[in-house]
């Protein structure tokens, strides 16, 4: 191998060739065409000679990996389906996807600017199924969402007066014995 100084760098002449394709502004593919080598490894020895401290400006990208703003059809299916006021639950399941996945590409598309709706809470249909007798499980079945959302949804439809909650404490106060008598068996002052 025959070395060369190149920028005050002693280096080989291949180094050197791509090092100057990639000042001239070429990008991977085209030092790798012009000099007929991988393209793998010209981005190696521009990333070795960048280590080193040569000064090469950064490569231009191809027209083929620049980011284009047109979105997939599938995207704008799942972003049409959002705005029609759909949950990620429902769209996940006509998309054949999952609601995580939903739920990530509509916020990454929301913090881009894209005006979306967000999810929000079935309270309407929450408080019709719990004054029905429903269970706070079987309500989140019937609702097709998650045990959190049901929560939510409870603790939002208390917070608003809307349906009274199972509150353990008052419960304690109806109790035979009373809570002091608790606080005694168990030694305390008070339970609370």
């Amino acid at each position: 191998m025959s070395m060369i100084e190149f920028m005050g760098f002693n280096m080989t002449e291949a180094c050197a060739k791509i090092a100057q394709c990639t000042i001239d502004g070429m990008t991977y593919a085209q030092t790798a065409e012009k000099l007929k080598l991988d393209r793998v490894y010209v981005k190696c020895v521009v990333n070795r000679l960048r280590h080193r401290g040569i000064n090469i400006p950064p490569v231009a990208r191809s027209e083929h990996r620049k980011v284009t703003q047109k979105l997939a059809a599938s995207t704008q299916r799942i972003i049409s389906l959002a705005k029609s006021g759909m949950s990620n639950e429902e769209i996940a399941r006509e998309v054949g996807s999952t609601a995580h996945k939903i739920s990530n590409m509509l916020s990454y598309h929301r913090s881009k600017g894209e005006d979306l709706p967000i999810y929000t809470l079935p309270l309407d249909e929450y408080e019709a199924l719990h004054k029905q007798g429903l269970s706070q499980h079987r309500i989140a079945k019937e609702l097709g969402i998650g045990k959190m959302k049901a929560s939510s949804c409870a603790r939002s439809l208390i917070a608003q007066g809307r349906i009274e909650g199972n509150n353990r404490r008052e419960k304690c106060n109806d109790s035979p014995i009373g809570v002091d008598k608790w606080a005694l068996v168990l030694g305390r002052k008070s339970l609370y």
